[in-house]
């Protein structure tokens, strides 16, 4: 029934009570006090998934050559992916480490788009949109990047001011999308498609790496997707030993930023239990279930080691090639 006191009441919950029911009303009592209300005043909000703009090409995106963007990413390997979309845009790119370096970056120098990641060490996508906003710099699109597509959690990127999210892994036909939307063709594409390698024998089968779905999330580029293997594997490549140490360490809030990374890399590179993996860690932490997390550490680390003998095998098998 409706509460009497009508307006004056910043949510409501109802009985009985679940977790994933107060999380949310949570959520948004606390982000809605936070909100901006000129933040996107002059600039259209897109709160449903962005569509694929069909038959893009990396060359397509030379329609905004000579725009400047700013990629607020913290990890190297997304970093990696938007520059390798963007490299023969000839549009200039700036990368920021965290919210912190984003938020003096627009204050010097005008963009025509940010893409926010929002989970960053120092200054998270949510607290430097709100900052942004509150600076009065209401004409910049902020489009997030993001794992996180809950109910709540996208609610809370339009309540800090952001104008639309693209979830991990990122597909260059929604990327075409949001430029089209928020930038615009700045000029008529020229030249030619870059020439991509191509594979040289039949596409190998391994137990926990889908090479066929890493390849299609990866534009069929296969030295860059490579490439991606060998940086997974140097910077996730032991993920199970640090999964297992914090939680030995009680440090849940970690193993959420590292369930969020594995859930968008593993994504990217087509290891799918992996990725589902990841899923279940981090629900089991938002929804405080910690005792799922030691269920999960075994079967992790069995993954983990199946999925780098097989990005092993693969890239071995490319060098022999």
């Amino acid at each position: 029934a409706t509460s009497k006191f009508g307006s004056l009441l910043d949510g409501e919950l109802k009985r009985p009570l679940n977790g994933s029911q107060l999380q949310e009303v949570l959520t948004a009592v606390f982000t809605t006090k936070q909100t901006h209300p000129q933040a996107t005043s002059k600039i259209p909000v897109y709160k449903e998934r962005f569509k694929d703009t069909p038959g893009v090409t990396l060359e397509r995106f030379r329609d905004f050559a000579g725009s400047s963007i700013l990629v607020v990413e913290d990890n190297f390997i997304n970093q990696k992916v938007v520059l390798s979309i963007l490299k023969y845009a000839n549009m200039h790119i700036d990368i920021a480490q965290n919210g912190q370096e984003a938020l003096a970056m627009v204050s010097k120098k005008p963009y025509d788009l940010v893409l926010m990641d929002i989970n960053m060490p120092v200054m998270d996508g949510y607290t430097a949109t709100l900052q942004i906003r509150k600076k009065g710099i209401d004409t910049l699109p902020i489009v997030a990047l993001t794992a996180l597509t809950s109910p709540a959690e996208i609610s809370k990127m339009f309540d800090v001011g952001m104008n639309g999210y693209l979830s991990k892994p990122l597909h260059k036909e929604k990327l075409y999308t949001v430029f089209a939307i928020f930038i615009g063709k700045k000029e008529q594409t020229s030249g030619e498609e870059p020439k991509h390698k191509q594979m040289k024998r039949e596409i190998p089968r391994y137990t926990s790496l889908d090479v066929a779905r890493g390849l299609e999330n990866n534009r069929n580029y296969e030295v860059f997707y490579k490439e991606v293997l060998e940086e997974f594997l140097n910077a996730f490549g032991k993920s199970d030993e640090l999964f297992a140490k914090l939680y030995k360490e009680f440090r849940y809030e970690q193993i959420k930023m590292l369930a969020l990374d594995i859930r968008g890399l593993s994504g990217a590179i087509g290891a799918q239990r992996l990725h589902q993996l990841s899923i279940e860690m981090l629900q089991a932490v938002l929804f405080k279930n910690y005792e799922r997390l030691d269920d999960l550490i075994s079967a992790y680390e069995e993954e983990m080691a199946q999925l780098r003998a097989d990005i092993k095998s693969y890239l071995k098998g490319e060098k022999d090639a």
